[in-house]
C-alpha cells in the first residue's frame, strides 16, 4: 500500500470540530508532549470531548498509544489537499478514511 501522504508534502487544512470527526479520518493535532509540533494521523476512535489517534508507522511513530487520547484543544482540523514535492495535487477530502 502506498502512503498517503510523503515528507515534504504540503498540506491544506480544514478546521473542524470533534463531532465531525470519525474513525479512520487523517487528522493534523498538537502533539501534547509538544505543542509547537503538528502531528498527521489517523482517528483511531472518539469519545465526548476527545479522540485517539493512530499511525499509519505504528513501529516508527508515536500516537495514542504513547501519548493517551487527545482532547478537543489538540485538533487543528483535517487535511483537505496535498501538494506533492513535484508539484502534483492530491484531493484527501472524502478519500482519507479506511
Amino acid at each position: 500500500m502506498e502512503p498517503t501522504l510523503f515528507e515534504g508534502d504540503c498540506v491544506l487544512v480544514k478546521r473542524i470540530g470533534l463531532d465531525a470527526l470519525r474513525s479512520g479520518d487523517l487528522v493534523i493535532a498538537r502533539d501534547p508532549r509538544n505543542p509547537k509540533r503538528l502531528w498527521i494521523k489517523r482517528v483511531g476512535s472518539t469519545a465526548p470531548g476527545s479522540f485517539a489517534v493512530v499511525s499509519d508507522n505504528p513501529l516508527e511513530a508515536s500516537d495514542s498509544r504513547q501519548v493517551g487520547s487527545l482532547r478537543a484543544e489538540h485538533l487543528v482540523g483535517i487535511p483537505t489537499l496535498a501538494i506533492a514535492g513535484d508539484g502534483r495535487l492530491k484531493m484527501l477530502t472524502g478519500a482519507t478514511r479506511i
